[in-house]
Order: structure tokens, then C-alpha cells, then sequence
């Protein structure tokens, strides 16, 4: 009862949107330290001279209070997204998938840059 390839694919594919997003939860969370006065860096400053404007909305990872940026959760978003690295490098092999294959490879660097502020 196997998929299509196709379907596999985007999985993979899938697999790799998702530890994108977790490398780049790690990398907020090592950056996320509170401003000089206390603020959150998702927090605007105050007053804010262009009210009428439409800001994006901050990453939720931004306004994580220092005390929930530890070792533990970055260690635990290191792993949801190796494990999801290492499932697309199932599919997405150096025979065939060359460039995506190596695309995971330096994602994965990445991960473990984003783990490395908190050992």
C-alpha cells in the first residue's frame, strides 16, 4: 500500500518546509534576548509615530519570555527538525535529488548552528 512517487516527493518536499521552519525558530530563539529596558523584541516601541501603518505580525518565537528560551526547547526544536531533515533525506537521495539532497544537508548545518548559542 505505497504511495506514488509523486506523493513521497511532496512529502519530502513537505518534510523539508517544516525543518526550515524549525531552523529558523532556533535561530530566533538564540536572538530573541530582551531589550536594554525589558521589552520583547515583539513588543513596538512606544509611542509609535506610523500607527496607520501595516506592520507584519512578529514571529511567535520573538516574544517568548526569556525564562522559556532554554537549552531544553531549543534541544527539542533541533529535534523536530533533524527529525524532519532526515526523512526527507530518505526520499530525496544524492542519486536523482542532487541539488535538494545537498539543500538538506546545509539545513541541517543550519539546525545545528541555530542549537549551538545554548550548549
Amino acid at each position: 500500500a505505497g504511495l506514488p512517487e509523486e506523493e513521497v516527493e511532496a512529502a519530502a518536499q513537505l518534510d523539508v518546509s517544516f525543518a526550515t521552519l524549525y531552523s529558523s525558530l532556533l535561530s530566533a530563539l538564540a536572538r530573541a534576548d530582551p531589550l536594554p529596558d525589558g521589552r520583547s523584541l515583539a513588543e513596538p516601541p512606544s509611542p509609535l509615530p506610523f500607527v496607520g501603518l501595516p506592520l507584519p505580525q512578529p514571529h511567535p518565537a520573538a516574544s517568548l519570555a526569556a525564562e522559556q528560551r532554554t537549552a531544553a526547547s531549543a534541544k527539542e526544536v533541533y529535534r523536530l527538525g533533524a527529525a524532519h531533515a532526515a526523512r526527507a533525506k530518505g526520499f530525496l537521495v544524492l542519486d536523482g535529488f542532487v541539488t535538494d539532497h545537498c539543500a538538506i544537508l546545509n539545513l541541517e548545518t543550519s539546525l545545528l548552528a541555530g542549537l549551538l548559542p545554548f550548549e
